[in-house]
């Protein structure tokens, strides 16, 4: 019964609506100590008490699993300038891990502990994860199964060129994409991708410009229906600037961008997606927004602290209440990095399971009618 599709969307939707929680995964990662560590985080608050309260639960302490990164496995941190670990891929309960010095990607539910080995894919010769230039894991609505983007270094060709694949979690299988040549010989794609709720990860990427120095910037998503690269309007007003150091942001589904210049953040909310007037902003000073909760106003933000030269979190509750409650505070956080999470029931192996499922119905009710339509013939 909690293995059904129904259940499991039910229980996710729940999940997902539940305004007195907002979990986070903190990844932390130390060079010295050669350790990886997930740690889940539930921040208990309310629109009307004055008292916010944080859980912490330990997941998993593993030396070998690995988040899936690009850019050499690191960004650089805009307010430390110190280089630190890219956050995780995550879409509808799922992690997309690696596991290191092992060619292999990671499928895992930390709320059911279950984990899936994704296969090598064959389309790409001398195959190595650090080619993977972006990658993201997203979901495909149409066929209800979980998808796996690659953004991969082509070896063969010396200049700058990509190749395309995308993993099917139901099928387990790897196809080639093929796009057009600004996508795959002039583009970079800009830190994380950022998955919403529509199932398609966004990316900001960069593109040159043949022939001089500049350059122009686009927000996009994969669509896995119809494996292509489609463009999200930006708003006309002269204030909107986007640039390397802006970034990507998910609240409840909506998409944002922020832009850090001289200690101030503006971020921009698309109210409606899709839509190019629904763009809102609002600034934030001296904190930068890690990730979102249900509004603007709820968010886990970043302070940098000159005197001790060193970073602190805390929990932003709108101008009013402004900052409630700061955390992990007097550990080293300079090699730490944060996502929202939604639990969710998903198995792994699910999906490949449905599909066999359907498939032996299918036959089932295909052999019961030619049963039954030579029965019909014999006794005519």
């Amino acid at each position: 019964m909690i293995t059904s599709p129904c259940f499991i969307d039910s229980h996710f939707d729940r999940s997902a609506t539940d305004r007195s929680k907002l979990a986070i995964f903190i990844e932390e990662y130390s060079e010295l100590e050669r350790k990886f560590s997930i740690f889940f985080l539930t921040l208990n608050f309310s629109d009307t008490s004055s008292v916010t309260k944080i859980v912490e639960h330990p997941i998993t302490r593993c030396g070998e699993a690995d988040p899936l990164r690009w850019c050499m496995g690191f960004f650089m941190d805009r307010l430390t300038n110190i280089r630190v670990p890219d956050l995780l891929s995550c879409c509808r309960g799922l992690l997309l891990l690696r596991v290191k010095c092992y060619p292999h990607l990671l499928l895992w539910n930390p709320s059911t502990r279950e984990c899936k080995k994704v296969p090598n894919s064959p389309h790409l010769p001398y195959y190595h994860y650090m080619s993977i230039s972006a990658s993201a894991l997203g979901y495909d609505f149409t066929l209800k199964t979980h998808k796996i983007v690659l953004i991969c270094d082509n070896p063969l060709i010396d200049r700058h060129s990509y190749k395309f694949l995308v993993y099917n979690v139901k099928t387990n299988s790897w196809t080639p994409i093929y796009t057009d040549e600004d996508h795959k010989d002039l583009a970079y794609y800009l830190g994380t991708s950022k998955t919403l709720v529509n199932g398609a990860p966004h990316w900001l990427i960069c593109y040159e410009n043949p022939g001089d120095d500049t350059e122009r910037y686009e927000i996009e998503y994969f669509d896995f229906a119809t494996d292509e690269f489609v463009v999200i309007p930006q708003p006309d007003d002269p204030d909107f600037r986007v640039s390397f150091s802006s970034t990507l942001l998910d609240m409840e589904g909506r998409l944002c961008i922020s832009h850090y210049s001289s200690g101030n953040v503006t971020v921009w909310v698309m109210e409606e997606y899709g839509v190019k007037e629904s763009w809102s902003k609002t600034y934030f000073s001296n904190i930068y927004p890690v990730c979102f909760a249900k509004t603007i106003n709820v968010a886990l933000v970043r302070g940098f602290d000159q005197q001790v030269k060193a970073s602190w979190f805390a929990f932003y509750n709108g101008k009013e209440k402004g900052i409630e409650l700061k955390f992990l505070a007097g550990k080293s956080l300079a090699n730490r990095a944060f996502t929202t999470f939604v639990e969710s029931l998903i198995s792994v192996e699910t999906e490949k399971v449905e599909g066999v499922e359907v498939v032996r119905k299918t036959f089932l009710y295909i052999s019961i009618l030619f049963f039954s339509i030579h029965f019909f013939f014999l006794v005519m």
